[in-house]
């Protein structure tokens, strides 16, 4: 078992928070900075869903005088975050889920990665106010804390 970036950085907790000009929301993930470049497998694993990059509009915020707002050239329901969500190969009961991300090229569901394996290339894509990846752990379909999670699993014998 691995983290899911080369750079553990977190630059956002799981729990409540607010963006700013939003209101509190909860964060059903942790974000990790954007100085990974890739999102890899964490252990051996099975994709279960993939939604590509919108080419045309892949960011749904502009910077505007040095403030991120939202983008409103943007037709209403594009610049949708991509994601790929998969299954533990060990484990069916644990779904991780990558957004922000350009799933690797050719990837199909059904498709197993193999830990350390790349998942695709993070950026700036959908829901976004820059580079990251935001990284959620289900269990039986049911959200936890992916930090908590992962120093729980990571290097256990």
């Amino acid at each position: 078992m691995r983290y899911p970036v080369d750079n553990k950085k977190i630059t956002s907790p799981y729990g409540m928070r607010t963006l700013p000009g939003r209101k509190p929301v909860f964060h059903y993930g942790i974000d990790f900075t954007g100085k990974n470049k890739t999102a890899i497998a964490p252990c051996d694993m099975t994709v279960d869903r993939i939604l590509d990059v919108d080419s045309e509009y892949p960011c749904r915020f502009k910077l505007v005088r040095g403030k991120f707002e939202i983008d409103n050239t943007v037709p209403l329901g594009r610049a949708w975050t991509p994601y790929v969500i998969a299954h533990s190969s060990d484990n069916p009961d644990v779904t991780f889920v990558f957004k922000h991300i350009a799933p690797l090229k050719g990837l199909s569901v059904g498709d197993i990665i193999l830990e350390g394996g790349k998942v695709g290339t993070i950026g700036n894509y959908g829901f976004s106010m820059g580079e990251h990846l935001h990284f959620e752990v289900m269990i039986n379909n049911k959200h936890t804390d992916p930090a908590k999670w992962l120093i729980e699993n990571v290097n256990k014998v």
